[in-house]
C-alpha cells in the first residue's frame, strides 16, 4: 500500500468521507525513541494512504472522531504548571475541515467539562462523549452545525460513570447502548427523542451483582495505577515537547 503525506485538498474534491477508511496511527521515529502520531485516510478503491498531522497541541489521551465532512480531537489529559508530575484534564477540541485541508488544525468550541480517556460517538451531525473516568459530567452532545455543546441527560437510574463501559452505536435504531459493569444494567439512548430505556437489568448472566462490582473495583485500581506510572515515568525521562497521543 502505497502512502502520499502530501497536504493536497484536492484529494478530497468531490468524495464523501464515507468512502475512506480513516484511522490514528502511532510510529516510532528514528533512533531517538520520539513517537509522532498522523490522521490516516486508507482508499480502498486506489489502495493508497493519505496522511495528515494531529494537531501540534492535542493533549494526550484524547479521543478522534469524523463526522460529516470534518475530523475533531477530544478531551485528553495535559501537565499541571504547578506539578509538572500530575496531569490535569482538558476540554479542549479540535477541528479538521476535510474540504480544506490546507487550512489545518484549528482549536473550536471547547466542551463544558474536561474529560480524559473520553468515549466518542457520532450520529447524525453530533457527537455524543461520555465519560470513562470521574467527571463532573455524565456527558454531552456537541451539535456541529450550531457550534454548541449541551449536557446529556443521564439515566433515570444511578448509574456509575467511574465504571462506565465504552458505548455502542446501534445506528438502525437511532439508539446508543451504554453498559454500566457495576450493576450490569444495560441502558439504549434514543437520541432522536432524547430518552432513555432500561434494556436489561443484569446483562451478564452468571455474575452477582457483588461480582461485578468487585471486577469493575479493579478495572479503575488498574487504570489509576498505570495513569500513575505514566505521571511518574514522565516525570523521571521528561518530553522534548512532542505530544503523546
Amino acid at each position: 500500500m502505497s502512502g502520499d503525506t502530501s497536504d493536497s485538498s484536492s484529494y478530497f474534491d468531490g468524495r464523501e468521507p464515507d468512502e475512506l477508511i480513516r484511522a490514528l496511527v502511532e510510529k516510532w521515529q528514528g533512533t531517538d525513541g520520539e513517537k509522532t502520531l498522523g490522521l490516516h485516510f486508507i482508499d480502498l478503491e486506489s489502495n493508497k494512504v493519505f496522511i495528515k498531522a494531529m494537531p501540534p497541541d492535542a493533549p494526550s489521551n484524547s479521543t478522534a472522531i469524523s463526522c460529516g465532512n470534518h475530523v475533531y480531537v477530544i478531551g485528553g489529559i495535559c501537565e499541571n504548571d504547578a506539578n509538572p508530575s500530575c496531569k490535569d484534564d482538558v476540554n479542549d477540541v479540535f477541528q479538521l475541515d476535510l474540504k480544506d485541508l490546507e487550512r489545518g488544525w484549528r482549536k473550536t468550541t471547547s466542551m463544558l467539562f474536561p474529560r480524559s480517556f473520553p468515549h466518542v460517538l457520532a450520529a447524525k451531525g453530533k457527537i455524543y462523549v461520555f465519560e470513562c473516568m470521574d467527571s463532573e459530567s455524565f456527558g454531552e452532545v456537541y451539535d456541529i452545525s450550531g457550534d454548541i455543546w449541551e449536557p446529556l441527560s443521564p439515566p433515570p437510574e444511578a448509574i456509575d460513570i467511574s465504571v462506565l463501559c465504552v458505548p455502542v452505536l446501534d445506528f438502525s435504531r437511532s439508539r446508543i447502548l451504554v453498559h454500566c459493569y457495576a450493576s450490569g444494567t444495560l441502558y439504549a439512548y434514543y437520541y432522536d427523542r432524547k430518552s432513555w430505556v432500561c434494556l436489561e437489568k443484569n446483562f451478564v448472566p452468571g455474575l452477582t451483582q457483588r461480582l461485578s462490582w468487585t471486577m469493575c473495583c479493579i478495572l479503575t485500581f488498574i487504570i489509576v495505577l498505570w495513569r500513575c506510572i505514566i505521571c511518574l515515568i514522565r516525570n523521571i525521562f521528561p518530553s522534548n515537547g512532542h505530544q503523546n497521543f
